[in-house]
């Protein structure tokens, strides 16, 4: 029979954060788990951690844990089946969205918003993102020498990461 090896129970606050947020009512589970939607706080979140998440009216109970961060995104899985009841949620909001992003055109010489590409003659082009908060992140940190090309597709990667559900 196998053991557990001593000194390897450890408590959890000494492992992992734990974080609680309760989010406004027009809040989709699939907001949620866009890794996008955490923007603001990649900072603060380590893989490993665990985040709870519930709406304002209790419509959205979940509990997820951080399995990858990175620069203005932090991806989650759900640890449990979420209680989920969108039906609160109007219908128009779900609308407009694909509406949107059937507007959106394929041309990658757009930058997303929030998204800056910047060139200093030292360094090259470089791909700066701004949160909501106003901190600045730079997503090329270490490369030198991109093409403002190669920038922009960086900041467009990015973004179709930082937005795309990982329900």
């Amino acid at each position: 029979m196998k053991t557990l090896k001593p000194g390897k129970l450890l408590e959890a606050g000494y492992v992992r954060a734990h974080f609680a947020v309760t989010v406004d009512n027009d809040v989709t589970l699939e907001d949620v788990m866009t890794p996008g939607f955490w923007r603001d706080h990649s900072g603060a979140i380590r893989v490993g951690t665990i985040i709870e998440v519930r709406r304002l009216d209790e419509t959205l109970d979940l509990t997820a844990r951080a399995v990858a961060v990175a620069p203005g995104m932090v991806k989650l899985r759900a640890m449990f089946p979420p209680h989920n009841d969108e039906r609160n949620i109007k219908a128009g909001r779900r609308a407009a969205a694909k509406d949107a992003a059937e507007a959106e055109t394929e041309d990658t010489a757009d930058v997303p918003e929030g998204y800056k590409v910047k060139f200093s003659p030292a360094t090259g082009y470089f791909v700066l993102l701004t949160g909501a908060n106003g901190t600045v992140q730079n997503l090329t940190q270490g490369q030198k020498n991109l093409s403002k090309p190669d920038a922009i597709k960086i900041a467009v990667e990015h973004h179709r990461q930082a937005s795309t559900a990982t329900v």
